[in-house]
């Protein structure tokens, strides 16, 4: 069954455009509008008997958002048909829409778009088009995306069905200039790789610092800990054997000094060390 199509201006009445887009569009047609189910993407299909500007397109999706779908978040996106005359054909096609063709791709991706600036189209008989790439890494590795895009725009939007694609490399010296660009990103690259590789390192480092500084914390706790013991042989965490000897035969009052920093040192403020320390100081006043 074939699909009823309406008129631009009768679908989008009062749509304010340009003088340029907007004659284009009374003479294009709406074939099928597509809302998302969240609803807030819109797909807008039409079909034309003159190619339109890709710059106009975008007018379209831009006026048809802000003017009817206002503050709504809408995005709305406009997929053009053209049912061009038999005056068309690929190469003067392309020679006139290729403007808009490179603008949709800086739109879509910058990088396919800087890679087909070093395009070369040829094109041959039964619809044949050569493809001609700058050997590069990045041409290499999105031939498929170029040829698909192509495809797109010759065989979907323009109506010519006919073109198939036979891709090939140009010499090294042509594609010296892009290459170097090549060599530029692999470096930029290359230089994150690095730095997330530093930034890994010194987060291990830090780890393994804190895992030090945390076993040393626990060796600390634990001699202190062993100062304080039940055992009444075991002073400043070393045990003693034999007879206590009397404090007076350490000798003269610097001795006792000493006795004194020592306790006021090393002894933690436990209640069994205050208690040694009044001692020691008592002790110290009697020889004083």
């Amino acid at each position: 069954m074939r699909s009823v199509e309406m008129e631009f201006p009768k679908a989008f009445p009062n749509l304010a455009l340009s003088s340029e887009a907007g004659e284009l569009m009374e003479r294009a047609r709406v074939s099928r509008i597509a809302v998302n189910q969240a609803k807030n993407r819109m797909r807008v299909y039409i079909t034309s008997d003159n190619w339109i500007k890709k710059e106009y397109i975008y007018e379209v999706e831009d006026a048809i958002a802000s003017q009817i779908f206002d503050n709504a978040g809408m995005e709305v996106k406009v997929v053009e048909r053209f049912r061009l005359s038999n005056q068309y054909n690929p190469k003067n096609f392309y020679r006139l829409y290729r403007t808009s063709m490179l603008l949709e791709l800086k739109q879509v991706s910058p990088l396919l778009h800087q890679t087909f600036l070093h395009v070369k189209l040829d094109f041959g008989k039964d619809g044949q088009i050569s493809v001609e790439l700058p050997d590069t890494m990045i041409s290499r590795d999105r031939e498929g995306d170029i040829v698909d895009y192509l495809d797109k725009v010759f065989a979907e939007r323009a109506g010519f069905t006919n073109v198939h694609f036979v891709t090939s490399y140009a010499g090294r010296e042509e594609g010296k200039t892009f290459a170097d660009e090549d060599e530029k990103i692999a470096n930029r690259v290359r230089e994150v790789v690095k730095k997330n590789e530093r930034r890994r390192e010194k987060a291990a480092e830090e780890n393994e610092k804190q895992k030090k500084l945390s076993n040393a914390a626990e060796k600390t706790y634990r001699q202190q800990k062993s100062f304080i013991s039940n055992d009444p042989n075991v002073i400043l965490g070393k045990s003693f054997e034999g007879e206590p000897v009397p404090i007076e035969t350490l000798g003269e009052d610097p001795c006792l000094s000493a006795v004194i920093r020592v306790c006021e040192d090393k002894v933690p403020r436990s209640a069994e060390a205050k208690a040694l320390l009044r001692t020691c100081q008592d002790l110290f006043a009697e020889y004083a």
